[in-house]
């Protein structure tokens, strides 16, 4: 019992990492005043953004889901340690 606890403590840990890096990294891109697509150049400690996609508002975003307005979508995986790692997709909307 006190394993899981362990396990279920670790991963809230790491699912609150990493939306606070995303919530970080947003905010610093914003600053930057980066394109969407130039995020995945941006270096940050055990991050590798995969993917990033600005969408005009109608575009299909996936499937037939489509942008309510301008945004970017954002994927990318943080490592927490050697083999646990967290993906994460973000779609931010124009300010």
């Amino acid at each position: 019992m006190a394993r899981r606890s362990r396990k279920s403590k670790h991963l809230l840990i790491t699912a609150s990492v990493a939306i606070v890096a995303s919530v970080a990294f947003y905010a610093g891109a914003l600053a930057a005043s980066i394109s969407c697509e130039r995020l995945t150049s941006i270096s940050l400690p055990n991050t590798t953004i995969t993917f990033a996609q600005s969408y005009a508002p109608g575009q299909v975003v996936s499937g037939t889901i489509r942008a309510p307005v301008g945004l970017c979508r954002v994927a990318s995986t943080v490592r927490t340690t050697g083999i646990n790692a967290v993906d994460l997709e973000n779609r931010f909307g124009d300010l």
